[in-house]
Parts: C-alpha cells; structure tokens; sequence
C-alpha cells in the first residue's frame, strides 16, 4: 500500500519549514520539492526508515 504525505503550506524564496510525521512506517520514501521545475533539478531526497538501525545517519552524494 502506498501512502503520499503532502504539503499545502508552501514556503517562500529564503524560507524554510519543519515537520513530523510520528506513526511513519519502516520503508523507502521519495521526498520532492513541489515548486514547479525543481524536483528535475534535483531539489529531491530519498529517505529509508528501517527498524534496525538505532543511530540516525546521512549520505550525500
């Protein structure tokens, strides 16, 4: 089953927004900005929740 968390509450050139999803599930997630033209220039993240992993990490490439 898939689920899409989404945003109304856009944000300004400069500004920037925070937020918490609690009872997210254990899986992959494809996170994309939603300003028109910016998800096809890479303004996107890809986040993994797994249950086995007990210290939050990040990679950048």
């Amino acid at each position: 089953m898939k689920r899409y968390y989404t945003s109304l509450n856009l944000v300004s050139g400069g500004e920037s927004t925070a937020g918490i999803i609690d009872t997210i599930l254990a899986g992959y997630y494809w996170l994309a900005c939603p300003v028109f033209g910016h998800t096809s220039s890479g303004l996107w993240a890809d986040l993994i929740l797994s249950n086995n992993v007990t210290v939050p990490y990040v990679v950048i490439q």
